[in-house]
């Protein structure tokens, strides 16, 4: 059996090693679950537009928990691109990314004591992943 060499990297040859299979499926795990997070914080603040749509809590509260959030994936995602996280012990960056999002979460749900419990509900979910 033969392999095809448009579809199976290893049998390539020169244009890529055996080793860089397995490290660049752990690249592309990696951006998947950064695009994840992405869509977790966008469905939050979904959430809290309508609470603000619904006069509970300021507009300018969800518009920055969004920015929070997308500013971590952003920091998060640049750290992956530049190499960052492959020369780290944990590559997924998992304890930072649970510190980072946990206190945005923690942050949020002391300044919008309304949607305070809803927030702190989401941080099991923020704990519940750190531990996987």
């Amino acid at each position: 059996m033969t392999a095809d060499v448009t579809t199976d990297p290893i049998a390539a040859g020169d244009s890529m090693h055996a080793d860089e299979v397995p490290a660049r499926r752990m690249r592309a795990q990696r951006m998947h679950i950064r695009a994840l997070v992405a869509l977790s914080y966008g469905v939050d603040t979904l959430l809290l537009a309508a609470f603000a749509a619904a006069g509970t809590i300021t507009a300018i509260a969800a518009a920055a928990y969004g920015v929070a959030g997308f500013a971590s994936c952003a920091l998060f995602y640049v750290l992956d691109r530049i190499g960052f996280s492959d020369r780290q012990r944990d590559p997924y960056l998992t304890l930072a990314g649970v510190w980072l999002n946990g206190t945005i979460i923690v942050a949020t749900s002391y300044w919008i004591p309304e949607v305070g419990p809803l927030l702190l509900m989401l941080l099991f979910i923020v704990l519940a992943f750190g531990a996987f």
